[in-house]
Formats: structure tokens, sequence, C-alpha cells
């Protein structure tokens, strides 16, 4: 296999920025010298995603519920192991989501 098909640190950087939200510097390093196939495979894989709980009490007061939520998923997206989860679930929500008032 030659060099060239192997992941420098900036291959490295930049598939951590497509498929999540940037990457440290062991995570980049982590990366370098696997071919593409390995690092997708690395990055796209979900068996350590964590479960999903509602992490707030309920409010009968939906702005409030709204802004917990959102501080809640900025708050895990900023920090989970497993960023290509969040970033595909924040794709498909952006696509399908639809106003509150039709949520009724």
């Amino acid at each position: 296999m030659a060099a060239s098909t192997l992941l420098s640190a900036s291959d490295a950087a930049h598939l951590l920025r497509r498929v999540g939200f940037g990457g440290s510097a062991a995570e980049v390093n982590a990366l370098i010298g696997k071919t593409r196939q390995q690092a997708v495979d690395q990055v796209t894989n979900l068996a350590g995603a964590p479960g999903v709980t509602r992490p707030f009490s309920g409010t009968d007061d939906w702005w409030i519920g709204h802004q917990l939520a959102h501080g809640w998923w900025l708050d895990r997206m900023a920090t989970t192991s497993t960023p290509f989860q969040d970033k595909m679930t924040m794709f498909w929500h952006s696509h399908f989501a639809t106003g509150i008032g039709k949520v009724e």
C-alpha cells in the first residue's frame, strides 16, 4: 500500500471535522497512518455510544422545556465520545423538523 493512501495529520483532522465537531490532537494522532477505510470505520463506530435519557424534569412551560433540551443537546454534542451520532442526529433533525405549532 502506497504511503499516499494512508491518512496524514491534515486528512485525519479533516475527517474529524466532517464526521463530528473536530478532534483533539490525540484523536488526530490516533488516525494518522490508518487507511481511509480504517479511519472511517473507527470514527463511525457507534458501539460505545452513550444512551439517551431525559436529563431534566418535566415542566409545564414548553419554552423552559425547549431551552433545557437545547442546552442538554449542545452539551452532549460537545462532550460525547461518539460525535458522528450527534452530528447525524442534528442533520436529520434539520431535515425533518417542523414548527413547534405543528407538534401539538
